[in-house]
């Protein structure tokens, strides 16, 4: 079942053993998750479980304070955790003020940026009544270069975070924040910009009823077949080559009640929609550039994939409609016509029947 190793080993006895276990289903109405149809997708989550922050779209402007500078030094396999207060204001000038850690993350980023992104982590005990309350331990997505569209990379890169939300429940909820960045050893103000919290996993597998598996080797064999093709037509919606499920790469592997295992894809920056100066695919593949779209879902899915496509074109409007609303005009209007443009070509390629065979199965792979 799991390439990784022999069904002797330690690991896939304790991979087995995560998938018998009984969880504790989430409240819901909708069809469990086994039997879940790309319809019916979107009834399997439990609301109820979704953090406060993650329940509205508004610009939430907040103040983080906290060593900066010593934050973009740390150089460290695994960073030390950081003091940081995060501050805000709720009902008229009543300003929130939570204690938080937060700890640099990203390997190229962290030697690269101006401001490395960061893993933040909230205690419950001291969030309680506030907008990040119950939060765990989420990833804060900024700007990496203050001079080089910093804004412009963070929007987009959130606008695909929601549109993954538009198509399945089995993604990272996030939202936008607008950050005052004030340097607690100086006191000054070092950034304005914005960034935006994504969903901690243990917080979205509780929201979905399961369970975050952390074990590599992942086939087509173990996954729910309908939700890694939605996945499959999400990465190639936009121009997403980056990730990879049997080696956990930007993939998270959610383990379900009734035993099924639904990848769910996070990070993307090096995304063709995004085309971020610094992205690049990996020299293995045959494109050359993030704007040149080349499938990598698996090829055993072709039965699933019409279903998927058909999910897909169904939130066509929907997902347009992200770029014309408060959000998506904070975006500069080129730089929507871009994106619309890349999202137009992928549905034009994929607009026939023959398409699944040219465009699809052509480039599908046995192995990501």
């Amino acid at each position: 079942m799991w390439n990784c190793c022999r069904p002797s080993s330690p690991l896939l006895l304790l991979a087995a053993a995560a998938l018998i276990v009984a969880f504790a289903p989430a409240a819901s109405s909708g069809q469990a998750v086994g039997d879940m149809g790309l319809s019916s997708a979107r009834t399997v989550e439990n609301p109820g479980d979704m953090a406060r922050l993650f329940r509205a779209e508004s610009i939430v402007e907040v103040r983080m304070t906290a060593n900066f500078r010593q934050l973009r030094r740390d150089k460290k396999e695994v960073p030390d955790w950081r003091s940081l207060i995060i501050s805000y204001n709720e009902g008229g000038d009543s300003v929130v003020n939570i204690p938080a850690r937060a700890r640099a993350r990203g390997i190229w980023r962290r030697a690269n940026c101006d401001m490395p992104p960061l893993k933040l982590d909230f205690d419950d005990s001291t969030t309680k009544r506030t907008l990040f309350h119950e939060l765990g331990r989420p990833k804060l997505v900024n700007f990496c270069k203050s001079a080089l569209n910093g804004d412009e990379l963070v929007l987009q890169e959130y606008q695909l975070y929601r549109v993954y939300n538009l198509l399945t429940p089995f993604s990272h909820r996030a939202r936008l924040l607008r950050v005052t960045y004030i340097d607690s050893a100086s006191g000054k103000t070092d950034f304005v910009k914005y960034a935006f919290i994504t969903e901690d996993p243990d917080r979205m597998s509780r929201r979905l009823g399961g369970k975050i598996l952390d074990r590599k080797g992942a086939s087509y064999d173990d996954v729910h077949k309908s939700a890694s093709a939605t996945l499959f037509l999400f990465q190639y919606l936009v121009g997403n080559t980056d990730f990879s499920i049997s080696a956990l790469h930007n993939i998270e592997l959610l383990s379900m009640p009734n035993g099924t295992i639904v990848p769910v894809a996070y990070d993307f920056d090096f995304t063709g929609a995004v085309n971020a100066q610094y992205a690049t695919p990996a020299p293995a593949l045959r494109i050359k550039s993030v704007r040149q779209r080349q499938f990598r879902g698996y090829c055993a899915l072709k039965p699933d994939y019409p279903a998927a496509i058909a999910a897909v074109e169904n939130r066509r409007s929907a997902i347009l409609a992200l770029y014309t609303d408060f959000i998506g005009l904070l975006i500069q209007p080129r730089k929507v016509e871009e994106t619309t443009r890349f999202f137009d070509d992928y549905f034009k390629r994929l607009s026939s029947p023959k398409a699944i065979e040219s465009e699809l199965m052509s480039e599908c792979t046995i192995v990501v």
